[in-house]
């Protein structure tokens, strides 16, 4: 089932809006410029997936670019990394900075 999620959202296409970013020690501070809300602290890859949905980038696309950042990963691994992407971009998108479009 997981994987007929993932191939359907793979070619959606999202997009940051206007977000402000703060590094903070070893994490970064994030908030929306235009809109009252939270400041919500991320970490590195987060901040490398809101940075990739530039717009042109697939769902997909963004899932590929960040396993290329680990070296050695079993299939098992592999799994957990594109959930955790789905995972983020889900939540970004629910913190508005980013919008998903359908392709």
């Amino acid at each position: 089932m997981d994987q007929l999620i993932y191939e359907i959202t793979g070619t959606r296409i999202p997009l940051r809006k206007s977000v402000k970013l703060r590094k903070d020690g070893t994490l970064y501070l994030a908030s929306t410029i235009n809109e009252i809300g939270a400041v919500v602290s991320i970490n590195h890859t987060t901040k490398t997936i809101l940075d990739l949905c530039n717009g042109i980038n697939t769902i997909k696309d963004i899932y590929v670019k960040i396993i290329s950042m680990y070296i050695d990963v079993d299939s098992t691994d592999l799994e957990n990394i594109k959930y955790d992407v789905y995972k983020n971009i889900r939540q970004l998108e629910s913190l508005n900075y980013i919008s998903v479009n359908i392709n």
